[in-house]
């Protein structure tokens, strides 16, 4: 019988893990799915309604979040993306 090779799974590094930040919601498109939060770096951060908690659809401009973040850009887009969105309060 012969063996099916294993491939060794990714070693995790620190390096990959996003950065958990926090920020606040300063641009959202009425009608649209995506807004924009300033991190408390001063980097701005596209979010996506679908990096929203299920119960949200948008958040009103004000609000304070926290949010995952990598350390560059997706390749081919110009803002960092703003992952797994929470507001400060809920």
């Amino acid at each position: 019988m012969a063996q099916i090779p294993c491939h060794p799974k990714k070693a995790f590094r620190k390096a990959d893990a996003p950065t958990r930040l926090s920020g606040v919601i300063t641009r959202w498109e009425d009608g649209a799915s995506f807004g924009f939060i300033t991190g408390g770096d001063g980097e701005s951060y596209f979010l996506s309604g679908s990096d929203l908690p299920t119960r949200y659809s948008s958040l009103p401009v004000g609000t304070a979040v926290t949010f995952a973040a990598p350390g560059a850009p997706e390749p081919g887009k110009r803002y960092l993306r703003a992952r797994a969105a929470r507001p400060e309060d809920g």
